[in-house]
């Protein structure tokens, strides 16, 4: 009986060791997971085109929430384009983003509330500060020399940790 008991237990550990092994991946990932925020805990930051620049100059997080037509048209130089509803873009940016903690939002003025909204999914998502332009991309293309129309993409221009 002694004997059964100790052959169970012995299947019963490597049971325990093949599983943990077969899904060290999503284990991991599960500890190292950024801590969800609540919507409602919700408050960006509003910042001034000063701000905006020497933000975008120190190479810092942009992210532009327009229609991904209009970010081809143009828009601030570094900056990623994660249009509203686009869920693919918005994983990207957080996988490989999120250690920043902080990110910059914009869209194209005042009457645009999208950059609301993604600062919002991006706040939900881990970033613990958000600043969101208002003026947006109007202002900044009437009052910036450095307005591109190159496109930034989330796969392979991020280096681990989130650096660019």
């Amino acid at each position: 009986m002694r004997l059964v008991l100790l052959r169970a237990l012995v299947v019963v550990i490597l049971a325990v060791f093949s599983g943990l092994a077969v899904n060290s991946g999503q284990i991991f990932a599960l500890l190292h997971k950024v801590p969800v925020q609540a919507a409602e805990d919700y408050a960006p930051i509003p910042v001034e085109l000063p701000f905006v620049r020497t933000w975008q100059q120190e190479g810092k997080l942009l992210v532009d929430a327009r229609a991904f037509d209009n970010y081809s048209a143009g828009h601030i130089a570094g900056a990623y384009s994660v249009p509203i509803g686009d869920q693919q873009r918005l994983q990207a940016l957080v996988d490989c983003c999120v250690r920043r903690t902080e990110v910059l939002v914009y869209c194209s003025s005042i009457s645009c509330s999208d950059a609301f909204t993604m600062g919002e999914q991006l706040f939900v998502s881990g970033f613990k500060r958000v600043y969101l332009y208002d003026a947006g991309f109007t202002e900044w293309q009437q009052q910036q020399p450095w307005v591109t129309g190159s496109q930034r993409q989330l796969d392979n221009t991020v280096k681990e940790g989130g650096e660019r």
